[in-house]
């Protein structure tokens, strides 16, 4: 298993969602 923890990248291209997505969820929780 890799020490590293997943980035935002690596999670946004499993999950198939796109950066700007993802910063829009971090900025508005919910």
């Amino acid at each position: 298993m890799d020490a590293k923890p997943p980035r935002i990248r690596d999670v946004a291209r499993v999950a198939g969602v796109s950066t700007a997505t993802v910063s829009r969820a971090l900025s508005q929780p919910g």
